[in-house]
């Protein structure tokens, strides 16, 4: 039976999850809050085979449709994983690791806590953004430390710091879960000037790494870089990117369905791609981020890669589709610009896109909610009092 670990960042909470996975007894990690109750969790995990319980662990993670999903991995093959991320990063100079997201955040997970538990590094846990003065505390303090953001973080920590503020100790700066920051990479080399900044693209059936560059080594951030090793890519007929790990999860369950994973199946990672001429990979969006309007392909995250270089604050999208009309995006921004800068975001929108690629209306918010994990929280969101700034002509 598995054993459930709840996730809690006190001192005896952390021995517990250490020695949950040293044991031979498969766990899960249970968030704070959790999706699931501890009785259905339990109940879930009654049901899966033998095979799965020991030398197992389990992430619980929302799937495509929203719902809970619990990813199960081997502790064998993400230790293997660990080691392979440490030798593609170049960790071992790194002293500590100082943790901004969520335990139960499978890259925090994976990239933080459990590279510190195998290489007996130290590990600052805090409440990352959500208490700036510790989160702060904790980078002046640890010496050669490594740190993992997802992008959308990056216009708050903005906020922060007052200009000039430097965090020299942090010697990696780790991004990923969302489209890399390349607009603010001026501004993290000169924040983090001791840092070398890496971008890293996985998903939580990966748990959760697949490819790592250095943020230089391209000038377009939906490129992907080279795969870990022993990992592979490809694109589906419907151009969806899939993948084949040694290092991802080997079931799965969503909606009460188990799903074994063999070494030779394919998954799909939730993202459209495509090939560049040189044989990368670029991602275009998630499954839901990805539609067509009025006959031409639609990225959100491409959008919000390029508005980036004319809007330093928070965005986020989200979709609306009228009766009887194809879907629409809506572009909502935070703080609310001035004349100014929404005058500079309308003149990118129209001198870089075609008009079908515009948002139907631009909206502000004060600011924008983000969920556990430093994404914008899509249900937070549409609850927000927001002002309509521009409608799109008909």
């Amino acid at each position: 039976m598995f054993k459930v670990v709840q996730e809690r960042l006190d001192p005896a909470a952390l021995t517990e999850l250490a020695e949950a996975w040293d044991s031979p007894e498969s766990f899960t990690l249970l968030p704070q809050p959790s999706p699931l109750s501890l009785d259905q969790l339990r109940e879930i995990l009654s049901k899966l085979p033998s095979q799965l319980q020991t030398d197992h662990f389990g992430l619980l993670t929302s799937g495509s449709t929203g719902a809970p999903k619990l990813v199960i991995g081997r502790k064998s093959r993400t230790a293997a994983l660990v080691a392979e991320i440490d030798r593609r990063q170049d960790l071992a100079p790194a002293q500590s690791t100082v943790m901004a997201l969520p335990l139960s955040y499978s890259y925090g997970f994976v990239n933080q806590w459990l590279w510190a538990h195998l290489n007996h590094r130290r590990l600052a846990v805090t409440a990352g953004l959500a208490d700036a003065a510790k989160f702060f505390e904790a980078l002046d303090r640890e010496a050669r430390s490594m740190l993992c953001l997802v992008g959308s973080q990056v216009p708050m920590l903005r906020n922060f710091l007052s200009k000039g503020r430097q965090f020299p100790n942090v010697i990696r700066l780790n991004f990923a879960g969302g489209p890399f920051p390349q607009a603010d990479l001026v501004w993290l080399e000169e924040t983090f000037p001791s840092a070398r900044i890496l971008h890293n693209f996985g998903c939580a059936e990966a748990l959760p790494r697949l490819t790592i560059r250095a943020a230089r080594d391209h000038d377009d951030p939906m490129v992907l870089g080279p795969p870990v090793k022993g990992a592979e890519l490809s694109l589906t007929e419907a151009g969806m990117l899939a993948f084949r790990s040694p290092y991802g999860a080997v079931a799965i369950v969503e909606s009460d369905v188990i799903r074994l994973i063999d070494a030779s199946d394919w998954i799909e990672t939730g993202d459209a791609a495509e090939r560049t001429q040189d044989g990368s990979y670029r991602l275009l969006g998630r499954k839901s981020d990805v539609f067509k309007r009025f006959g031409e392909k639609v990225s959100l995250p491409t959008l919000e890669a390029s508005l980036r270089e004319v809007w330093p604050g928070a965005l986020t999208f989200y979709i609306e589709t009228p009766e009887s009309a194809e879907p629409a995006h809506v572009l909502l921004l935070a703080p609310r610009p001035g004349k100014d800068a929404l005058r500079r975001v309308l003149l990118h929108l129209r001198g870089h896109f075609r008009r079908a690629l515009w948002p139907v209306r631009l909206e502000a918010a004060a600011e924008i909610p983000l969920s556990r994990n430093g994404k914008p929280d899509a249900e937070a969101v549409k609850g927000l009092s927001r002002e309509v700034l521009w409608r799109q002509p008909l």
